[in-house]
């Protein structure tokens, strides 16, 4: 596969995780969508956009109308149009979120071991036992019970997907999480990924990166997609051999922290 089925690939998450019923529902030409009534913007996200100037500012109305009081996501991806875009967002109160790198590993090599965490892939039953602390991990105002419609949602969107937890392991603290997705046979997404606060900056994020890789590679992927925040985990995912392919903004309507 070339970049450019990496890029399409990538332009269409958090879509393609989402039952089509869903997006079927969501019913706004020029845009896919979804909206769970949650009260995170996570749970109510659009993308893809394929607008031109004459109906770009007609569409995002029609997107927050029917998001109403919801906190909801919108995502820029590197196919989306018109060029101005962002602008538009802005001009309508939209919030500038995140910038993402959307990158790829196809490297054949294995990701090394040497990290002072313990990850292992556990059950959906599992995680969600850590709820609480997962939730302080991810941030943005994410609650134990919106956590757990996230993990759910995406954990359950594939066959193959896998939850991961990282654990301290002398004293069996849960430092962080991660999730894998099935997109295909042979390609994978490295999912939701976040480190507890007080243990950020020690090689957490780098660990439940490389633990999913080396079991996505063994059950045998020929590569692995992610994005990561432009300013943080993307220059770690960089130094394991993952390399830029496009960026993905995201704006947040309706955020209120």
């Amino acid at each position: 596969m070339g970049d450019g089925q990496w890029i399409a690939a990538l332009d269409s998450l958090p879509f393609s995780l989402v039952p089509e019923r869903a997006l079927s529902a969501f019913g706004i030409d020029g845009v896919v969508g979804f909206c769970s009534g949650q009260p995170l913007p996570e749970g109510n996200v659009v993308g893809q956009a394929r607008l031109t100037g004459n109906n770009v500012d007609a569409a995002i109305t029609r997107v927050a109308e029917r998001f109403g009081m919801n906190p909801y996501l919108w995502t820029v991806g590197p196919l989306s149009t018109p060029e101005d875009l962002p602008q538009h967002l802005r001009n309508r109160g939209l919030r500038e979120g995140p910038s993402l790198v959307g990158m790829v590993f196809d490297q054949r090599d294995a990701v090394a071991e040497g990290s002072p965490w313990t990850v292992e892939r556990v059950s959906m039953e599992e995680a969600l036992s850590h709820a609480a602390t997962l939730a302080s991990a991810y941030g943005m105002g994410m609650t134990p019970d919106s956590f757990e419609y996230v993990l759910r949602t995406v954990g359950e969107s594939s066959p193959g997907s896998g939850i991961y937890l990282a654990t301290d392991a002398t004293t069996r603290t849960v430092v962080g999480y991660g999730v894998t997705v099935a997109l295909g046979p042979q390609l994978v997404f490295l999912s939701g990924s976040a480190t507890v606060p007080a243990f950020r900056g020690r090689g957490v994020y780098r660990a439940v990166v490389a633990a999913r890789l080396r079991d996505a590679f063994a059950g045998g992927a020929e590569a692995a997609l992610i994005t990561a925040v432009s300013d943080t985990s993307a220059p770690i995912c960089a130094r394991m051999g993952f390399r830029a392919c496009c960026t993905i903004q995201q704006w947040y309507g309706n955020l209120t922290i």
